[in-house]
């Protein structure tokens, strides 16, 4: 590997190659040209460790390098996204090993460096506003296509973060659908080991939605809520006391969503906000909007699979259940299959 850049920028290029002799997607074209620094990295991965390599560093969002370029060089890196959050540059941070630990070096310098880029990256999105970046469309000088033709970086933000908010929405629905129909002890009741319930996982996304698009991006919410937070006791947002009305946590639902949505709405995808319980690290409101929806998206399967367990009901959403139209005779010779399958597959393996 040539250098720390040399696996934070090809990180992200695209997740699989049309080339067979390139299963990097385009990284290990990149890593293949002649080192400028006149070193010869100690480590020379095959085209499967260095796929490999570049798929945890798009997962993480930063490089590592302990020692693989030269002896007691120890470096990080990451990439800086331009207005559409594509990696044009990377930055990197190198120390000694013997005067700098790996921990020091992943505790106390990588936060700083995601910050920085993601400062750099909230700069090059305005500079590109100032200079007229809704303009016509452009090349796509990353493309796997040279001279391919892009949409203007206003019309493909805009188009981005429809997109992800549609899903979020989808998520929120589903939450509080999966409520309806049902009384006080049935959405409050523990239907697992670590007592997942309906309320409690309407509550705890209510409070996702204040921190993550109220705090992080200092837009703060009306009202204070005691179960999240330094002192607050485990768990306590995952379910509902007694006195904890289900009309009350609705309605805290909905109006955080409403903050949320005012948030969204009126930053760009690359606005910068930071994140205090992932130690201060910076983050963009795209980076926020993913990580809101999965997780939106996972307690809604989560609450899916309760509601199930309680009566039966089940479903994407209410306008669309999106299961096969078929009669509850049917599902019972379906679920019969199925165990019979795993019946038959335990004899086999014992």
């Amino acid at each position: 590997m040539r250098s720390i850049h040399g696996s934070a920028i090809p990180g992200w290029g695209p997740a699989h190659s049309e080339r067979e002799d390139d299963p990097a997607g385009g990284g290990a074209g990149v890593l293949a040209e002649p080192s400028r620094s006149g070193i010869t990295p100690r480590w020379q991965p095959s085209p499967g460790d260095l796929d490999a390599v570049l798929r945890e560093v798009r997962a993480k969002g930063w490089a590592l390098a302990d020692q693989d370029l030269a002896p007691g060089i120890r470096s990080v890196a990451t990439g800086v996204r331009d207005g559409d959050g594509r990696v044009v540059a990377a930055i990197n941070v190198t120390v000694h090993a013997a005067e700098t630990s790996l921990e020091t070096l992943i505790e106390e310098h990588l936060p700083r460096l995601l910050r920085a880029a993601a400062d750099i990256g909230a700069r090059l999105g305005a500079h590109r506003r100032r200079a007229g970046g809704h303009g016509p469309a452009e090349l796509d000088l990353t493309s796997d296509r040279p001279g391919q033709r892009r949409h203007p970086t206003g019309c493909h933000s805009a188009a981005m973060k429809e997109d992800l908010h549609s899903y979020l929405k989808g998520g929120r629905e589903s939450l509080l659908w999966k409520l309806d129909g049902l009384g006080e002890y049935d959405i409050r009741r523990p239907l697992t080991p670590t007592a997942t319930n309906l309320l409690g996982l309407v509550k705890h996304s209510a409070a996702m939605e204040i921190l993550y698009f109220g705090v992080v991006f200092g837009r703060p919410f009306e009202q204070e809520l005691p179960y999240v937070g330094d002192g607050a006791e485990t768990n306590a947002d995952m379910w509902a006391s007694a006195e904890e009305t289900r009309e009350e946590i609705v309605a805290l639902y909905r109006r955080a969503i409403a903050h949320a949505d005012t948030t969204i709405e009126a930053l760009a995808l690359h606005e910068v906000g930071h994140v205090p319980w992932w130690g201060g690290a910076a983050v963009t409101l795209h980076h926020v909007l993913v990580h809101v929806t999965a997780e939106t998206q996972r307690h809604a399967g989560h609450a899916d699979i309760v509601r199930e367990l309680i009566d039966g009901a089940a479903g994407l959403l209410s306008r669309n259940d999106n299961l096969p139209p078929v009669a509850e005779s049917w599902w019972l010779g379906y679920r019969q299959r199925v165990e019979q399958a795993a019946l038959d597959a335990s004899r086999c393996s014992s």
